[in-house]
């Protein structure tokens, strides 16, 4: 998905008119490793731990491109206090969390309605450690 800089040579990728890398590439990879993994390509974030495979509670985040100023969206494997899973698909997930401006193209996700456009997380949680420790405060790993 890195190999060519399109824009560097004149050429942007298709459906896109501002992102260096082609979101399509980058997306099929993904579903192939999920499918890899996991058997099939649309696991939910809520589902992975009714899967027959052992999975470790899990968290990426993304931002609104809405809002980039607004908390962080951090889609979740796992329920904890006051939070459940994403409904999600794992790929989904992944491609929002990769979604950096100018190299790969947001991602629009439907469920829950109504649909949200995501962008990386990097747009403000480019080191999401906090977040890690409220997640594992939440999940009662640490006090």
């Amino acid at each position: 998905m890195f190999e060519v800089d399109q824009v560097l040579f004149g050429r942007i990728p298709t459906g896109d008119d501002v992102c260096r890398f082609d979101f399509n590439i980058l997306e099929e990879a993904m579903k192939r490793m999920i499918k890899d993994k996991l058997g099939e390509v649309d696991v939910r974030m809520d589902a992975i731990n009714n899967l027959p495979t052992p999975n470790c509670p899990t968290f990426v985040v993304a931002k609104t491109q809405a809002n980039i100023n607004a908390p962080p969206t951090v889609f979740r494997t796992y329920r904890s206090h006051q939070v459940r899973p994403s409904q999600c698909f794992v790929w989904q997930a992944a491609r929002a969390t990769s979604a950096a401006p100018t190299f790969f193209k947001p991602i629009s996700i439907d469920r829950p309605r109504p649909a949200i456009t995501y962008i990386d997380g990097g747009m403000g949680y480019n080191n999401p450690s906090e977040l890690a420790l409220n997640e594992a405060k939440r999940c009662g790993q640490i006090a």
